[in-house]
């Protein structure tokens, strides 16, 4: 009796899952080395190319070091509520979803856009915001002042939420303007 599940049709963007026909990480049959180019190369997806690597490399530096500056001027204090955190992640959220708002308007993730997402999205903003030292925090607070702990654990992410939509509310109008004002520009 034979346990063998039926094949599924060959799916061009399927590259990076097993098929029980070949077992290879690819539906023809081929490595995955040997359907693209170099590997880190221009046609690498992205996550595996140095040069966009190197990027958010680069702006998680930057952001890691704004926070870490801004926490040593503001350091947290053991009965504080941890007003540098919340603040740190709440400008955070609101500036990334103002970041991919605008970017997302602009056109399809490619080139530039991609760019400036990976390095100032991904690097940058995911440096500089923190939701681990959120999680000491938080438990810190709530083991000494569980109803203060709490309310910053959940103030912390319902205000990031709030946050990215404050964010993506204004680069929508943000993005508007900017096009009036460049079909006056053309149609002068």
């Amino acid at each position: 009796m034979s346990t063998a599940q039926p094949a599924l049709p060959p799916d061009p963007d399927a590259r990076h899952t097993p098929t029980p026909q070949t077992g290879s990480l690819h539906p023809d049959g081929r490595r995955p080395h040997l359907t693209r180019g170099r590997p880190g190369g221009a046609d690498a997806p992205p996550h595996q190319r140095l040069r966009l690597l190197l990027l958010v490399a680069m702006g998680g530096t930057i952001g890691t070091a704004a926070r870490e500056w801004l926490s040593m001027v503001f350091p947290f204090s053991r009965n504080d509520f941890g007003w540098t955190t919340f603040g740190i992640n709440l400008c955070g959220a609101l500036l990334l979803g103002l970041l991919l708002e605008l970017l997302g308007r602009r056109g399809a993730d490619t080139g530039g856009r991609r760019t400036a997402r990976l390095f100032a999205g991904t690097g940058v903003l995911g440096g500089f915001t923190t939701y681990s030292a959120l999680a000491t925090d938080s438990a810190y607070l709530i083991s000494h002042r569980p109803v203060v702990g709490l309310g910053y654990a959940i103030g912390t992410v319902a205000g990031g939420l709030l946050a990215a939509a404050l964010g993506i509310w204004a680069g929508r109008l943000r993005l508007p303007r900017r096009r009036q004002s460049q079909r006056r520009s053309e149609s002068a």
